[in-house]
């Protein structure tokens, strides 16, 4: 009669805990550790004509860590199906090169080759990169040859581990210009949120997060105003999901936009911001802020109100009037809903037109209609909800507007004003939604003054 053996033996995990969010960790430990399908190499060894053709494949195949892929298993997204909010990723990882080391001595190595990694977000919100020490695991063959090839592993390993948690550089240097700046991206629950980045400034400084009107994307930034905005810091521009180049579906509640920007911050690794909300991009600044007080050192307001606020429960009819205007007229709609019709406001809109045609580098996508829909239900429900959100924000907080803007009446600048705690108000005259725009040298000056300023 055949019996099972049971052999107790300690083994030695390691965790490995990063300043860098969870996206920014994969991303890293991925770009290292390159894929190589397990029926990938099943076909290619079976073509391998012998040792060294196959020797010379698998040498090709690993990446700079000396590791290759075999499989990954996003534990996230299935949890996310089932109601549960993770970040985990498991991975099976090795080099046959490095396995032979040691199971010619032993076939139990099998057992614990290749090897197994975690990467997950711990409930302190960090990222941790997890192993078991392969040499300990093996500890149980009692073969000293076999410890001393798995001692090597685990120096490759703990290598790996180093590297992909490795905090930044104290200085970080980007592009200078948005116009030439990179299209990036980054994985949020494993969708693609675009990106971009400009200025130059200490890493520990809080970056300027831009928060975009409705209907807009990255590239409908004023390329004036993020470039000066950058200098001496480093600002981010990004597509929340569902809009422009990134992956998804466009959240229909403002509360919803908010917590997908603040999953945008925390895979970006950012521990502080600060906000520039501008129109709609305000409600979601004022959700955030209000939410996640410890991540928001300043906020600026732009053209925005508080929930709840007079008119905005009329978006549709603004946008159907501007863009009916537009067709008629054969002009931009931005010149209706963002500048006024004097000649000072004409004038400004055409520059503000010609900054955004100048093209990019890499052009980003436009808001598709499905988004548009989206963004308007939430823009209008916004309107008609009561607001809890301003009472609960105590970053300090700056309101700009100008004096005739019809899409967000300037009441609402007032009001909000008076509603966030200790709140300071610029009205700028004879302007509308684009205030920001039409005096772009001004509201630069400023906010660079507010973000400066000791809180």
């Amino acid at each position: 009669m055949n019996t099972s053996t049971v052999d107790s033996f300690a083994v030695e995990h390691r965790e490995y805990p990063s300043e860098h969010g969870f996206e920014q960790v994969v991303a890293a430990f991925e770009r290292l550790v390159p894929p190589v399908g397990s029926a990938t190499l099943a076909v290619e060894v079976a073509r391998a004509a012998g040792a060294e053709d196959l020797e010379q494949y698998l040498r090709a195949q690993a990446g700079p860590s000396g590791f290759m892929r075999f499989a990954d298993f996003d534990h996230g997204a299935w949890l996310a199906k089932l109601g549960r909010s993770a970040r985990i990723r498991s991975y099976i990882l090795g080099n046959p090169l490095v396995a032979r080391t040691m199971i010619v001595h032993d076939p139990g190595v099998g057992l614990n080759v290749p090897v197994r990694l975690l990467i997950y977000e711990g409930s302190d919100r960090r990222t941790r990169v997890a192993y078991d020490v392969p040499s300990t695991l093996m500890g149980r063959l009692k073969s000293p040859e076999v410890t001393k090839a798995a001692l090597l592993l685990d120096d490759k390993l703990r290598a790996l581990a180093e590297e992909v948690t490795h905090a930044p550089e104290t200085n970080e240097v980007m592009s200078s210009h948005f116009k030439t700046a990179e299209l990036k991206f980054v994985r949020v629950r494993g969708a693609r949120v675009a990106h971009r980045e400009v200025g130059t400034g200490p890493s520990a400084e809080a970056p300027l997060v831009l928060l975009q009107h409705i209907t807009g994307t990255i590239d409908d930034w004023d390329p004036y105003l993020v470039d000066e905005l950058g200098a001496g810091r480093r600002v981010i521009a990004f597509d929340n999901a569902g809009v422009g180049a990134s992956d998804g579906s466009a959240p229909d509640s403002i509360e919803a936009m908010a917590d997908s920007a603040l999953e945008f911050i925390d895979a970006l690794g950012l521990k502080k911001v600060d906000l520039l909300g501008y129109s709609m991009g305000g409600f979601v600044a004022q959700v955030i802020a209000a939410r996640r007080p410890e991540t928001v050192r300043k906020v600026i307001l732009a053209s925005t109100g508080a929930a709840g606020g007079e008119g905005l429960e009329k978006i549709a009819d603004v946008l159907q009037s501007a863009f009916a205007f537009a067709a008629k007229e054969n002009k931009h709609p931005k010149q209706r809903l963002f500048f006024r019709e004097s000649s000072d406001g004409q004038s400004a809109a055409a520059q503000f037109l010609a900054r955004l045609r100048e093209p990019f580098t890499q052009a980003d996508q436009t808001a598709g209609d499905a988004a548009i829909q989206s963004q308007v239900r939430a823009f209008i429900a916004w309107g008609r909800s009561a607001d809890v959100h301003t009472k609960a924000i105590s970053s300090p907080t700056w309101v700009v507007a100008g004096d005739g803007d019809e899409m967000i009446p300037l009441s609402n600048a007032f009001d909000l004003t008076s509603r966030v705690r200790g709140a300071h108000l610029a009205v700028y005259p004879r302007a509308s939604h684009g205030a920001i725009f039409q005096y772009k040298e001004l509201f630069v000056r400023q906010a660079n003054d507010f973000l400066k300023a000791r809180a």
